[in-house]
């Protein structure tokens, strides 16, 4: 909020919007395109496989044939660790 009161020379707090706004406004735009993503990662995993074939990868799919769960790990991950045996990296995002 700060930056665009600064970029527009505006006095702070005088926008005629909240920080709430700009949250959702951003939070209904990410909605458009999900019923494809989980193809789109899967295709994206099924490429990297075939760039690097130690990359890998596993997926599980629900009753509903959603995508349920999904794992990977980048070859240099798996090579790290064969060498380290302490590079695990988790992001749950």
């Amino acid at each position: 909020m700060r930056v665009l009161e600064l970029e527009k020379k505006i006095v702070t707090g005088n926008l005629p919007f909240l920080d709430k706004d700009i949250r959702n406004f951003i939070q209904s735009r990410s909605c458009i395109g999900k019923e494809n993503d989980a193809s789109d990662v899967l295709k994206l995993c099924k490429n990297l496989k075939d760039i690097d074939d130690a990359f890998k990868y596993e997926f599980t799919i629900d009753e509903s044939n959603k995508l349920e769960h999904i794992m990977w790990a980048f070859g240099d991950s798996i090579r790290a660790y064969e060498s380290f045996g302490d590079v695990v990296v988790f992001d749950t995002t």
